[in-house]
């Protein structure tokens, strides 16, 4: 199975209506040039799309060795309270570059770049499943949190040790031990 079969599999429970795009590419590569074309449908199940990625050890693998094209990025960024502004924070790349990967069709973010998000998608995902509403998690990802030093951890996802020390206090918030 190729990658846009795997990847279309992995995408099947996303809740929006569909994404389209011209994908292809070596895994390094910012923007694909090919013509073959690859429409992800989607369907109305529960499921978040972190779920829907995650799904599939392998697809979210082979994502993360040939980049994410930006329409399943984009699909994250609507469904999670984390503006493209602060993606492009917790990126480090420019957000007048992230305006100008959204308009260009195709483009795949990078190896380095599609693992961070992959990254951020677990902390986002487990966020969504714990607290009750968007609000009240994107309130939490942007107040101070004692057990975090003080820091807010939407700052902490800036690295892989902050996404790591933020996923490990929502996994300790689920599992009921307040610090």
């Amino acid at each position: 199975m190729d990658y846009f079969s795997k990847l279309e599999s992995a995408l099947t429970s996303i809740n929006k209506s569909s994404i389209s795009a011209n994908h292809t590419g070596t895994p390094d590569s910012n923007v694909s040039e090919t013509t073959e074309e690859t429409e992800f449908e989607t369907s109305q199940e529960s499921l978040t799309a972190a779920d829907a990625i995650f799904q599939d050890p392998f697809a979210l693998n082979i994502m993360a060795e040939t980049g994410m094209p930006f329409e399943v990025f984009d699909h994250i960024q609507q469904n999670y309270p984390i503006t493209l502004e602060e993606w492009s924070e917790l990126l480090h790349i420019s957000y007048k570059s992230m305006q100008r990967y959204s308009q260009k069709p195709g483009y795949i973010f990078k190896t380095n770049h599609t693992e961070v998000i992959l990254e951020i998608l677990q902390v986002l995902d487990l966020g969504t499943l714990f607290f009750d509403s968007q609000d009240t998690f994107r309130a939490w990802l942007t107040s101070p949190s004692m057990a975090l030093g003080d820091k807010k951890p939407l700052h902490l996802l800036r690295n892989r040790f902050g996404i790591r020390l933020t996923l490990q206090e929502l996994y300790r918030m689920e599992h009921g031990i307040f610090i």
